[in-house]
């Protein structure tokens, strides 16, 4: 009975990782989902801005924003897109400690079809 028992709780944990958030590479938001800083100095601190825009007819909710390392730094100006709307993704990635080819992921949590955007920024840290 505890081989059984001990095999099911296995397969629930193997059950509860293998689900995963739908990612595409649609962009329903942003004409552009990247941003490539070039070469950058040491230490640098770099700054973009990516666009937002509803293009449905109905409310976007922009949920939640997750980075890929604490070295990004994301502000959204508003957290609901009504139809025809737009707002800016200020982002902001702090090089310190880091060199060569870094590269970096902003995912967005919405109401969208797609449900998760993700927006890649890169830089070549030079010393």
């Amino acid at each position: 009975m505890k081989k059984l028992t001990v095999l099911f709780i296995i397969v629930l944990l193997l059950a509860a990782c293998s689900v995963q958030r739908h990612y595409t590479s649609r962009n329903d938001l942003s004409k552009s989902s990247s941003y490539d800083f070039g070469r950058s100095k040491k230490d640098e601190i770099l700054y973009t801005t990516f666009t937002l825009k509803n293009k449905f007819n109905y409310p976007i909710i922009l949920y939640q924003v997750t980075t890929s390392c604490k070295c990004v730094q994301t502000e959204l100006s508003k957290t609901k897109l009504n139809p025809n709307e737009s707002t800016e993704m200020n982002v902001i990635f702090n090089t310190e400690g880091f060199k060569g080819l870094q590269k970096k992921v902003i995912t967005l949590e919405t109401n969208a079809p797609s449900h998760y955007v993700q927006f890649f920024i890169q830089t070549e840290i030079i010393d």
